[in-house]
């Protein structure tokens, strides 16, 4: 004689199934509720962390003349090798004119005259003054 088997017609078994699919939708929908939070979030702080992560005064370049003289009144030196074996330093302090320093150093080394005016637009550039 066989044995009894157990009748999965009643219905038991088609309510667990049915609570598996749906406890598995479910978590499907809070898993894409919750990508989509961070998705919105990325996006939102993205610009945000652009402009934190952007520093202007990085790639800006302050100006000679805007700078803090030292002691001695100095704004900043200049290196001129005015000869393959001879150097010379100009030292530029604040409210120089540049024309008159760089006409004063070139006599006084005995440079060409094109020299002077090279000198003289490197220290306008230097100390700001663009003309």
């Amino acid at each position: 004689m066989s044995r009894p088997r157990l009748n999965k017609e009643h219905g038991f078994m088609h309510h667990i199934k049915q609570n598996q699919i749906d406890r598995n939708k479910y978590h499907e929908e809070k898993l894409r509720v919750a990508q989509d939070r961070r998705d919105r979030e990325d996006r939102h702080s993205q610009p945000n962390n652009r402009r934190r992560n952007h520093n202007p005064s990085r790639d800006y370049k302050q100006p000679a003349y805007m700078s803090k003289p030292d002691k001695d009144g100095v704004v900043f030196t200049l290196t001129v090798e005015y000869c393959p074996d001879k150097t010379a330093v100009l030292k530029v302090r604040q409210g120089d004119d540049a024309s008159q320093i760089s006409k004063e150093f070139t006599a006084k080394y005995g440079m060409r005259e094109d020299l002077s005016i090279a000198l003289k637009h490197i220290i306008s550039q230097k100390m700001g003054i663009t003309k």
